[in-house]
Protein backbone atom coordinates (compact mmCIF):
# COMPACT_ATOMS: atom_id res chain seq x y z
CA UNK A 1 0.00 0.00 0.00
CA UNK A 2 1.44 3.02 -0.87
CA UNK A 3 0.79 6.04 1.15
CA UNK A 4 -1.51 9.02 0.23
CA UNK A 5 -0.20 11.11 -2.94
CA UNK A 6 2.11 8.46 -4.00
CA UNK A 7 1.39 6.58 -7.22
CA UNK A 8 3.74 3.82 -9.73
CA UNK A 9 3.81 3.92 -13.25
CA UNK A 10 4.90 1.08 -14.43
CA UNK A 11 7.17 0.09 -18.41
CA UNK A 12 7.90 -2.78 -19.74
CA UNK A 13 11.34 -1.05 -20.90
CA UNK A 14 12.57 -4.36 -23.13
CA UNK A 15 9.97 -3.12 -25.53
CA UNK A 16 10.28 0.60 -25.45
CA UNK A 17 11.00 2.55 -28.50
CA UNK A 18 14.43 4.74 -28.27
CA UNK A 19 12.23 8.17 -28.07
CA UNK A 20 9.88 6.45 -25.40
CA UNK A 21 13.38 4.97 -23.42
CA UNK A 22 14.75 8.56 -23.68
CA UNK A 23 11.37 10.00 -21.92
CA UNK A 24 11.80 7.17 -19.33
CA UNK A 25 15.27 8.13 -18.67
CA UNK A 26 14.53 11.81 -18.24
CA UNK A 27 11.85 10.55 -15.34
CA UNK A 28 14.70 8.90 -13.52
CA UNK A 29 17.85 9.88 -13.94
CA UNK A 30 18.15 11.88 -10.74
CA UNK A 31 17.87 9.28 -8.54
CA UNK A 32 20.12 7.17 -10.65
CA UNK A 33 22.78 9.36 -10.70
CA UNK A 34 22.71 9.71 -6.91
CA UNK A 35 23.08 6.42 -6.92
CA UNK A 36 26.00 5.78 -9.55
CA UNK A 37 27.36 8.99 -10.81
CA UNK A 38 29.44 8.30 -13.25
CA UNK A 39 26.57 6.52 -15.37
CA UNK A 40 26.44 7.68 -19.19
CA UNK A 41 23.16 7.23 -20.57
CA UNK A 42 24.45 4.06 -22.52
CA UNK A 43 24.62 2.80 -18.90
CA UNK A 44 20.98 4.00 -18.04
CA UNK A 45 19.64 2.19 -21.28
CA UNK A 46 21.40 -1.20 -20.79
CA UNK A 47 20.99 -1.20 -16.77
CA UNK A 48 16.62 -0.26 -17.09
CA UNK A 49 16.09 -2.75 -20.32
CA UNK A 50 18.20 -5.73 -18.24
CA UNK A 51 15.88 -8.52 -19.42
CA UNK A 52 13.06 -9.21 -22.11
CA UNK A 53 11.19 -9.46 -19.15
CA UNK A 54 12.51 -5.83 -17.61
CA UNK A 55 10.01 -3.77 -15.72
CA UNK A 56 10.60 -0.44 -15.01
CA UNK A 57 8.39 1.18 -11.83
CA UNK A 58 8.51 5.08 -11.77
CA UNK A 59 7.79 6.20 -7.84
CA UNK A 60 5.46 9.79 -8.63
CA UNK A 61 4.52 12.26 -5.99
CA UNK A 62 1.57 14.35 -6.82
CA UNK A 63 2.86 13.45 -10.03
CA UNK A 64 6.10 14.43 -10.23
CA UNK A 65 8.84 11.29 -10.35
CA UNK A 66 10.77 10.62 -7.12
CA UNK A 67 12.33 7.06 -7.67
CA UNK A 68 12.15 3.65 -9.85
CA UNK A 69 12.44 -0.05 -9.24
CA UNK A 70 13.62 -2.25 -11.66
CA UNK A 71 12.80 -5.56 -11.80
CA UNK A 72 12.50 -9.12 -14.30
CA UNK A 73 10.90 -12.23 -13.95
CA UNK A 74 14.53 -15.24 -14.72
CA UNK A 75 13.51 -19.00 -14.86
CA UNK A 76 16.59 -20.06 -12.52
CA UNK A 77 17.33 -23.26 -11.91
CA UNK A 78 14.23 -24.43 -12.61
CA UNK A 79 12.39 -21.64 -10.42
CA UNK A 80 10.23 -18.66 -10.74
CA UNK A 81 12.63 -15.30 -9.89
CA UNK A 82 12.27 -11.94 -9.35
CA UNK A 83 15.27 -10.65 -9.72
CA UNK A 84 15.48 -6.74 -8.66
CA UNK A 85 18.02 -4.97 -10.63
CA UNK A 86 17.67 -1.74 -8.65
CA UNK A 87 15.75 0.18 -6.47
CA UNK A 88 16.44 4.03 -5.69
CA UNK A 89 14.34 6.42 -3.67
CA UNK A 90 14.62 10.02 -3.42
CA UNK A 91 16.27 11.13 -0.08
CA UNK A 92 13.12 13.27 0.94
CA UNK A 93 10.90 10.47 0.45
CA UNK A 94 12.92 7.52 1.97
CA UNK A 95 11.73 6.07 5.63
CA UNK A 96 7.93 6.27 4.51
CA UNK A 97 8.36 2.28 3.10
CA UNK A 98 8.46 3.05 -0.10
CA UNK A 99 11.22 0.88 -0.91
CA UNK A 100 9.37 -2.32 0.57
CA UNK A 101 5.82 -0.76 -1.57
CA UNK A 102 7.22 -1.40 -4.76
CA UNK A 103 8.80 -4.66 -4.02
CA UNK A 104 5.39 -6.20 -2.88
CA UNK A 105 3.57 -3.98 -5.44
CA UNK A 106 5.65 -6.26 -8.22
CA UNK A 107 5.63 -9.46 -6.21
CA UNK A 108 1.95 -9.16 -6.28
CA UNK A 109 2.26 -8.60 -10.45
CA UNK A 110 4.32 -11.31 -10.49
CA UNK A 111 4.09 -14.11 -8.04
CA UNK A 112 7.55 -15.41 -8.19
CA UNK A 113 8.95 -18.57 -5.99
CA UNK A 114 11.83 -16.66 -4.89
CA UNK A 115 13.16 -12.59 -4.75
CA UNK A 116 16.51 -11.76 -5.95
CA UNK A 117 19.28 -8.87 -5.82
CA UNK A 118 22.53 -7.98 -5.63
CA UNK A 119 23.69 -5.51 -3.36
CA UNK A 120 26.03 -4.08 -0.73
CA UNK A 121 23.27 -2.29 1.64
CA UNK A 122 22.34 -4.13 4.38
CA UNK A 123 18.84 -1.53 4.79
CA UNK A 124 17.93 -3.54 1.33
CA UNK A 125 18.47 -6.69 3.22
CA UNK A 126 16.00 -5.69 6.32
CA UNK A 127 13.78 -4.32 3.55
CA UNK A 128 13.72 -8.00 1.82
CA UNK A 129 13.36 -9.17 5.35
CA UNK A 130 9.90 -7.67 6.10
CA UNK A 131 8.42 -7.71 2.87
CA UNK A 132 4.80 -9.06 2.94
CA UNK A 133 5.36 -13.01 1.96
CA UNK A 134 9.16 -13.84 2.15
CA UNK A 135 9.67 -16.71 4.21
CA UNK A 136 13.02 -17.10 4.39
CA UNK A 137 16.49 -14.65 3.17
CA UNK A 138 19.96 -15.98 2.47
CA UNK A 139 22.40 -15.33 3.71
CA UNK A 140 22.09 -15.82 6.92
CA UNK A 141 23.78 -14.30 10.02
CA UNK A 142 24.09 -17.95 10.70
CA UNK A 143 24.03 -20.95 9.27
CA UNK A 144 24.98 -22.57 5.49
CA UNK A 145 23.67 -21.99 2.26
CA UNK A 146 21.55 -24.32 0.96
CA UNK A 147 22.35 -26.13 -2.97
CA UNK A 148 19.04 -24.74 -4.58
CA UNK A 149 19.80 -21.09 -2.80
CA UNK A 150 23.33 -21.44 -4.06
CA UNK A 151 22.16 -22.70 -7.69
CA UNK A 152 19.81 -19.21 -7.63
CA UNK A 153 22.14 -16.83 -7.20
CA UNK A 154 24.12 -18.21 -10.27
CA UNK A 155 21.37 -17.00 -12.17
CA UNK A 156 22.17 -12.96 -12.27
CA UNK A 157 21.61 -11.38 -15.13
CA UNK A 158 24.94 -9.44 -14.86
CA UNK A 159 26.81 -12.84 -15.78
CA UNK A 160 28.47 -12.57 -11.91
CA UNK A 161 30.63 -15.35 -10.53
CA UNK A 162 28.93 -16.11 -7.09
CA UNK A 163 30.60 -17.51 -4.39
CA UNK A 164 28.46 -20.80 -3.51
CA UNK A 165 29.23 -21.22 0.25
CA UNK A 166 29.03 -17.21 0.83
CA UNK A 167 26.79 -15.63 -1.80
CA UNK A 168 29.36 -12.97 -2.06
CA UNK A 169 30.10 -11.50 -5.50
CA UNK A 170 33.64 -10.23 -5.61
CA UNK A 171 34.75 -6.76 -6.90
CA UNK A 172 31.59 -5.86 -8.56
CA UNK A 173 31.41 -2.32 -7.59
CA UNK A 174 34.52 -1.29 -8.22
CA UNK A 175 34.27 2.51 -9.15
CA UNK A 176 30.67 2.12 -9.85
CA UNK A 177 28.58 3.66 -6.69
CA UNK A 178 28.96 6.75 -5.04
CA UNK A 179 32.17 7.54 -2.41
CA UNK A 180 29.73 8.21 0.02
CA UNK A 181 28.07 5.05 1.86
CA UNK A 182 27.08 6.74 4.98
CA UNK A 183 23.32 5.54 4.32
CA UNK A 184 24.25 2.02 3.90
CA UNK A 185 23.48 1.48 7.72
CA UNK A 186 21.01 -1.47 9.45
CA UNK A 187 19.04 -0.58 11.85
CA UNK A 188 20.21 -4.44 12.94
CA UNK A 189 23.40 -4.61 14.64
CA UNK A 190 23.00 -8.00 13.25
CA UNK A 191 22.24 -7.44 9.77
CA UNK A 192 25.43 -4.46 9.96
CA UNK A 193 27.98 -6.65 11.38
CA UNK A 194 26.90 -9.71 8.49
CA UNK A 195 27.78 -6.88 5.93
CA UNK A 196 30.47 -4.91 7.78
CA UNK A 197 32.16 -8.03 8.47
CA UNK A 198 32.11 -10.65 5.46
CA UNK A 199 32.11 -8.19 2.39
CA UNK A 200 35.46 -6.04 1.50
CA UNK A 201 34.56 -2.63 0.04
CA UNK A 202 33.73 -3.27 -3.55
CA UNK A 203 31.87 -6.45 -2.87
CA UNK A 204 28.10 -7.43 -2.66
CA UNK A 205 25.80 -10.31 -1.73
CA UNK A 206 23.48 -11.79 -3.63
CA UNK A 207 20.48 -12.23 -1.36
CA UNK A 208 18.11 -14.09 -2.13
CA UNK A 209 14.95 -14.83 -0.38
CA UNK A 210 12.18 -17.72 -0.53
CA UNK A 211 8.65 -15.93 -1.00
CA UNK A 212 5.14 -17.64 -0.50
Amino acid sequence: MLPSGYAVETYESSRLSESEMGKLIALVHKPFLWFAPSSTYADMVKRLKGHESSVVDVLLLEGKPCGFGTCAVLDCAGASVMYRGGTVIEEFARSKGLYRALIELALERCKPEYLMTRTQNPRVYEAFSRTRGVKRIFPQVDGVIPDHIAAIAQCCPHDDWVDPTTLIVPGVYAGELREDRSFMTARSDEVQSLFRDRLKPDDAFMVVAEVG
